[in-house]
């Protein structure tokens, strides 16, 4: 596992966001929950990767305490197991970065467009 340095530290109103140099590459993250009741089903994990998907040339992953989940994989965001509350990780690395972070973060927090209600 490679060390990372902070680069530099941005408040955004909900939370900060993190850009981190890694050989050479700068990466942002932001750390986020899972709103949805029933956690990440079939269907937000398919919103999230094809979502995802629109940002050639970007890696986005998710990181839940030592498991690293590629989002451009409905069966590993699955796998994962993302239940209510769980604190999810978000990485992405390369072009447009930023724009696939603040995409992933605008999912998680509306829940994928599903109701949450009660």
């Amino acid at each position: 596992m490679t060390a990372f340095s902070v680069h530099k530290r941005m408040w955004t109103g909900k939370a900060i966001i993190k850009s981190y140099v890694r050989k050479g590459i700068v990466m942002v993250t932001k750390t986020v929950k899972v709103i949805n009741k029933q956690g990440m089903h079939m269907r937000p994990a398919s919103v999230l990767a094809s979502e995802m998907k629109k940002f050639p040339g970007c890696v986005v992953n998710l990181q839940i305490g030592d498991k690293i989940i590629k989002t451009s994989s409905v069966m590993q965001i699955m796998a994962a197991g993302l239940k209510y509350g769980t604190e999810v990780k978000i990485d992405a690395e390369g072009a447009n970065e930023e724009m696939a972070l603040d995409k992933a973060v605008e999912l998680f927090e509306t829940g994928f467009g599903e109701k949450q209600g009660s």
